[in-house]
């Protein structure tokens, strides 16, 4: 099985995201972790700030992120998860209900997993 290479995984992950407003889905990337720093300076996540890789995860796995909403109706089955980890915190950033739904009813299933992760000064905490 051959490795997926850091430009391919970036790929998905925007090709996952869905733009809510006129953001191209990098920006929607961007608005999304950036969200949750309120007060602090802007993030900027690309390949160039940040690492990219594809792991797979049990759903218990899922308790050590921070959700941002407690919704467990997913308007989407399947998918990759995307979670971004930076200034020291692990937030899920897109699939967050079908993450509740399954911790929800206890699936053990194991899942694809984009784990972006800030590198450098602005992931610094």
């Amino acid at each position: 099985m051959s490795q997926t290479s850091e430009a391919e995984l970036w790929t998905l992950a925007y090709a996952t995201l869905i733009p809510k407003r006129d953001d191209s889905r990098a920006e929607t990337l961007n608005r999304l972790v950036n969200e949750r720093f309120d007060g602090m300076s802007a993030l900027e996540l690309n390949a160039r700030t940040c690492s990219i890789r594809e792991e797979v995860w049990a759903t218990e796995l899922f308790r050590e992120v921070e959700p941002k909403h407690a919704g467990a109706d997913p308007k989407r089955d399947g998918g990759v998860i995307i979670v971004v980890e930076c200034r020291g915190r692990k937030l899920l950033v897109d699939g967050n209900n079908r993450v509740n739904r399954w911790l929800k009813e206890g699936s053990r299933d194991s899942h694809r997993v984009l784990v972006i992760e800030c590198r450098g000064e602005q992931g610094d905490s």
